[in-house]
């Protein structure tokens, strides 16, 4: 008798562990909620670690980078821009995708914070990697010509 409850025990454990949502790991980060300012007095402290920071859009820069890879020419597009928060106080933002992202929307970035990287391809200081834009409040821009 005790042999089957602890077999029947021992068998919902080890079904309930193998139970677990699986998690894309390109999409979900450990990243510690911090604010610009935070981030920008301790650089240091943050550099190479998981962050989300919230902040406005602006100076948005679309861009290629042309190399060459064992001989074979490739592009890699990418986009630059600045999330800042009311005082001004900026963090720059790389990505290689960014859809529904305008000049001015507030938005909420996960990514690894770098405070100097050079690598063969770029270098950079003061930039998030994002793994994640999550667009909190759109600005819905109307632009008129004249």
């Amino acid at each position: 008798m005790k042999k089957i409850v602890l077999s029947t025990l021992l068998t919902v454990v080890l079904f309930s562990a193998c139970n677990k949502t699986w998690n894309d790991p390109n999409a979900t980060m450990p990243a510690t909620k911090l604010s610009i300012i935070t981030l920008l007095a301790a650089p240091t402290v943050y550099d190479g670690a998981g962050v989300n920071v919230r902040g406005m859009v602006w100076d948005i820069v679309h861009d290629d980078l042309v190399y060459s890879n064992d001989g074979y020419i490739e592009t890699l597009s990418f986009v630059v821009f600045k999330v800042s928060n009311r005082e001004g106080n900026y963090v720059n933002v790389y990505t290689e995708k960014m859809d529904d992202v305008k000049e001015g929307d507030m938005v909420e970035v996960v990514g690894i914070y770098r405070r100097n990287f050079i690598s063969e391809l770029r270098s950079y200081t003061n930039e998030i990697e994002a793994k994640k834009i999550t667009v909190i409040k759109s600005m819905n821009h109307k632009y008129q010509e004249g």
